[in-house]
């Protein structure tokens, strides 16, 4: 009995090793493979990859493509022109009136525009000398009889900048001791009381419909130590051609051209709006207002081929110029430093030269 015993025990334990022997095959049999090791890894002291040189110069490539895309799709999708010699190429038949630097003269509030009371410009800063210049150019087309006395500011969009050229011109006039007259004919959005900081009405309108009188209509400005005469807009009528189509408004540019050395008249755009087409009959000439970058092409084009419809002398007045272009002389003084600096420097390319 013992030994049957000891034969049972030992034929299970046999079995069992069989079953773990079967078992230990099977996972050798999933784990070795055919693979051998030919050469032994060589591990690099520092990293392989990524390549920091590599990736930067390929993100600095990228990076100025992209920006290069960016720039010249702004430029081609860009509506206005790009540049005043853009401006005087494309419409070269159009006398030059002058080219004015920007001027900030707006303010945003809201969703609009509102100008800033007018303040007269350094005569030493760049927009002071050109328009001077602008005032020298208009003494020059006034100079035979009374051409050129009466000038109409137009636009083709608004936010040319047409008002502030108006009034700093106008100013300039009566610095110079010349009686000017100012007359604000945009009877849909005037700004002239807003750059003069003055009471609106009585003003034009109140004059044409026959409400007020002349001498309470127009406003002497004196804050700008000379008298300056201002014609106001008056209140918004309900009929603003009507109004400028009157004959009692040709009655008063008669008068004006009369008692004035210069009647500078603000209109609202054009042919936006009609009333440019009734104002160019009376006056001198017609200035076309343009500011660069901002006035789109198409809208520009458009103003100058109902301007020409009209027959009115014309000229063009480019605003925004860059002062680099704008043809325009600086003489601010320069400090010594600045001065032993650029003599430095002129020395050493000099210097250079010669000895190339």
């Amino acid at each position: 009995m013992s030994l049957t015993r000891s034969t049972e025990v030992l034929g299970k334990l046999y079995m069992f090793l069989l079953e773990k022997q079967k078992e230990a095959a099977i996972s050798r049999a999933s784990t070795i493979t055919k693979n051998r090791i030919l050469d032994t890894a060589l591990v690099h002291s520092v990293p392989v990859s990524p390549k920091a040189s590599k990736a930067v110069l390929i993100g600095a490539f990228l990076g100025l493509l992209l920006g290069l895309a960016v720039v010249f799709a702004r430029f081609l999708l860009h509506k206005g022109f790009h540049s005043d010699e853009g401006i005087l190429s494309r419409y070269p038949s159009i006398p030059l009136f002058g080219k004015l630097p920007e001027y900030e003269a707006f303010q945003s509030v809201g969703d609009s525009a509102k100008i800033k009371p007018i303040v007269p410009s350094d005569p030493r800063s760049t927009y002071g000398e050109a328009l001077r210049l602008l005032r020298g150019k208009l003494y020059l087309d006034s100079g035979a009889g009374n051409a050129g006395k009466v000038l109409m500011f137009s636009s083709a969009f608004q936010g040319d900048g047409k008002t502030t050229v108006v009034s700093q011109l106008a100013v300039a006039l009566a610095k110079d001791g010349k009686r000017a007259l100012l007359i604000d004919a945009d009877l849909r959005h005037p700004q002239l009381h807003s750059a003069f900081d003055c009471k609106q009405s009585p003003g034009l309108a109140e004059y044409l419909a026959g409400n007020a009188k002349l001498e309470d209509c127009t406003r002497v400005m004196t804050r700008f130590d000379v008298p300056l005469t201002c014609l106001p807009s008056g209140q918004t009528p309900d009929s603003p051609v009507e109004l400028i189509g009157k004959e009692r408004f040709a009655e008063l540019i008669d008068k004006a051209r009369s008692e004035y050395d210069y009647v500078l008249i603000d209109t609202p755009p054009f042919p936006v709006l009609s009333d440019g087409l009734i104002i160019a009959r009376l006056v001198d000439r017609l200035v076309s207002v343009i500011r660069v970058g901002e006035t789109p092409r198409s809208a520009f084009k458009e103003h100058m081929q109902g301007v020409a419809e009209i027959g009115c002398p014309q000229a063009l007045l480019i605003n925004g110029a860059p002062t680099s272009q704008g043809g325009v002389y600086h003489y601010h003084p320069r400090s010594s430093v600045r001065l032993d600096l650029e003599n430095r420097v002129r020395s050493f390319i000099s210097q250079f030269q010669r000895k190339r």
